[in-house]
């Protein structure tokens, strides 16, 4: 008993309310005698006194020196992505060092994988270099300085990062096997059957073609190109992966750039074919075209420039918002 007074006297000395002292006091009265409070509410109430603890409406926990923590509307960081990709938590945590600060949020019961992302500016997220943890029913992390962050679950109908998947600055190989999952394939290939492929070159982070690729298998209004096109995805996320677009083949790495591969699955989806569903589908050899997002332009531009035989072979090349001009993602550190 004495020592928990002691510890309420000190919480007052500290800068707590009177208030907050006497309800820390009535809480170690119901600890001592038997009542519904326990002595991890005792702590809790303390470093909360102590500007140690603090927690939103939503039940998110930050742990530190003066923290807080306030709940923000999860739709506002879907809309500043532009995704669908579904946003658990968005949340802001305040502080001060120099000991990182310590957050937990609650998740659904029956979540699955989650990611923590920060949030830079304004639709620039991006994700901790720190794997969080899940315990309890909640995810656990740590934040080496305040900011907003972002939580969000993975299930088996979600991709595995948001649509920005780009923003994940973690470790990078530039070996093969981390090349693993690209590949060239095609999209719909029983729907989408035209005499003409057209080739889907994504930006920085990962395919995106989803919405366009069953519009063209499905919508009434893609009728005729169903009948003129056949679909072809380049997937080749960059998660992970430290590989060049390959503008220049005299560069030492080129067999290695996005473009080489590029190349190399062109050549082995027209001779040896690319099974999908239990059937093999072969590239034409004829012409075809090229259609791109984002940084794809730029690696579209490097690929013709660098394999002319395939340039005489693409009738025509769509580029959608292509930073043909340059672009700050060039450097993103300067985004920070």
């Amino acid at each position: 008993m004495g020592m928990l007074a002691t510890l309420v006297t000190i919480a007052a000395m500290c800068g707590a309310s009177r208030t907050d002292a006497a309800d820390l006091q009535g809480l170690v009265n119901e600890a001592l005698t038997g009542g519904p409070a326990t002595s991890l509410d005792c702590q809790r109430a303390i470093v909360e006194m102590l500007g140690r603890r603090a927690e939103s409406a939503s039940g998110v926990v930050a742990g530190g020196e003066d923290v807080s923590v306030k709940d923000l509307d999860p739709a506002r960081a879907q809309d500043e992505l532009a995704t669908d990709a579904p946003v658990a938590r968005f949340f802001e945590v305040d502080g001060r060092g120099p000991e990182p600060i310590r957050v937990s949020a609650p998740l659904a019961a029956e979540s699955g994988e989650v990611e923590v992302y920060r949030r830079v500016s304004r639709g620039l997220y991006v994700r901790l270099g720190d794997a969080p943890r899940k315990l309890g029913g909640r995810v656990w992390f740590t934040a080496d300085r305040p900011g907003r962050f972002i939580v969000r679950t993975v299930d088996e109908y979600s991709s595995p990062t948001l649509d920005a998947k780009f923003l994940d600055f973690g470790p990078s190989s530039s070996e093969p096997e981390a090349k693993a999952e690209w590949r060239l394939y095609p999209l719909y290939p029983e729907l989408v059957a035209g005499p003409v492929p057209v080739v889907l070159i994504h930006g920085m982070g990962a395919t995106r073609w989803g919405e366009f690729a069953h519009w063209a298998a499905y919508s009434p209004d893609a009728a005729a190109f169903r009948a003129a096109f056949q679909l072809w995805d380049f997937d080749h996320p960059a998660s992970g992966v430290n590989a060049a677009i390959g503008f220049s083949a005299l560069y030492p790495g080129f067999e290695e750039s996005i473009a080489a591969y590029l190349a190399r699955f062109l050549a082995e989806a027209t001779s040896e074919g690319v099974e999908s569903g239990g059937v093999r589908y072969y590239f034409p050899e004829g012409a075809y075209a090229i259609v791109t997002h984002s940084l794809g332009g730029l690696k579209a531009r490097a690929f013709l420039h660098n394999y002319p035989e395939h340039a005489e072979r693409v009738a025509a090349v769509v580029t959608i918002a292509a930073p043909h001009t340059g672009s700050p993602w060039g450097t993103p550190e300067w985004l920070r």
